[in-house]
């Protein structure tokens, strides 16, 4: 190699290094108020507080500054009714209807719509609601977890914006895609209802407090709007998920090694990998976003589980059921209000 191509491979290396110590950096400031309170041995308060500042951090760097307020407000409300029906399969599951249909026809800017996420994030508080002050303190014993959810996801979101405001010139992000026409977003809402809103139904009526939410999430990150895409959207997520996985069963095993399950050190270990897939969240691929993703989604949702290898198994094994759902119901869906569109004479515009 020339000694020109030696010196700038050597200056993107230190740009890469220089972007990722940078997201780390930003990544810890979001996510304080959480780590303190794990500190204090209530990591279900803590992940609350962080599932209100996700949905807030991705709209930044999805290019969606416009659409933060509209998407924490309806993360905060949508989590607060989850907890308010209390595990209630019907009401619970109308919930999910309701928030997938408003979520899937906001999504017009494509499948990296940073809506998605309180989609995401509501099934994980409905399908099994972390128990504050579970480790130790019970500081929220006395009061009503309903009101405790509303208050930490507004907290969580509330200081992800504070951060975001005060450092949004040194936060990568995306522009923002154009929209489509929304007849296009039809059988894609239509789908993300039906399927999203079954699945939390039969979760909550046979398993309820299982890990059946990665089912969920699977459905809102691979079912597109395009034609096509779901089938690719999938492969990715698959191949991401089971790779993440591997990576979060061995590293749980590190940590029971070490005697350090369900402590701290679990939840630093979950924002490491968060950090990781932020770097590939703008570029891509897509797979390398979920190979690290998961990992930090399995640390940070295992942390108050008792059997976490078991359990981490057991997500992989929902991610493929919830990709083979949004491929079977996505595809009938669309060909059924294609037909019926088609019969209008109204053909929705499916570009990119």
């Amino acid at each position: 190699m020339s000694s020109a191509g030696k010196k700038l491979a050597s200056s993107g290396s230190k740009d890469k290094i220089r972007s990722i110590v940078m997201i780390f950096g930003i990544l810890l400031l979001l996510v304080l108020p959480g780590l303190m309170l794990a500190l204090f041995h209530m990591s279900g308060a803590a992940t609350v507080v962080v599932y209100g500042a996700l949905p807030v951090v991705m709209a930044y760097f999805r290019g969606a500054t416009k659409s933060i307020w509209g998407i924490l407000l309806l993360m905060v409300v949508a989590g607060t009714m989850a907890r308010w029906l209390d595990q209630i399969p019907l009401p619970s599951a109308l919930l999910m209807v309701s928030v997938a249909l408003i979520i899937g026809f906001s999504a017009r800017r494509g499948s990296t719509s940073p809506i998605l996420w309180v989609g995401s994030i509501l099934g994980f508080l409905i399908i099994r609601p972390p128990e504050f002050g579970d480790m130790g303190w019970q500081v929220f014993d006395e009061i009503n977890p309903t009101l405790a959810t509303a208050v930490l996801l507004t907290i969580g979101g509330l200081w992800a914006r504070l951060v975001i405001a005060a450092l949004r010139h040194k936060i990568p992000n995306s522009k923002e895609k154009a929209p489509r026409s929304v007849y296009s977003m039809v059988p894609y809402a239509l789908a993300l209802a039906i399927s999203t809103g079954l699945s939390t139904y039969f979760l909550l009526q046979y398993a309820p407090g299982s890990v059946g939410a990665w089912l969920i999430l699977t459905i809102f990150v691979v079912l597109q709007s395009q034609p096509g895409s779901t089938f690719t959207k999938s492969r990715d997520r698959v191949l991401g998920t089971v790779g993440g996985g591997l990576i979060a069963f061995i590293t749980i095993l590190i940590l029971q090694s070490l005697g350090q399950e369900r402590s701290t050190w679990q939840l630093i270990f979950a924002f490491v990998f968060f950090g990781i897939s932020l770097y590939y969240i703008v570029p891509g691929p897509y797979w390398k976003y979920v190979l690290f993703s998961t990992p930090g989604i399995v640390l940070l949702d295992s942390n108050v589980a008792s059997d976490q290898t078991s359990i981490d198994i057991w997500r992989v094994a929902f991610t493929l059921i919830g990709a083979a759902l949004a491929l079977s119901i996505g595809e009938v869906v669309r060909w059924i209000t294609h037909a019926l569109l088609k019969a209008r004479k109204v053909i929705p515009d499916q570009s990119r």
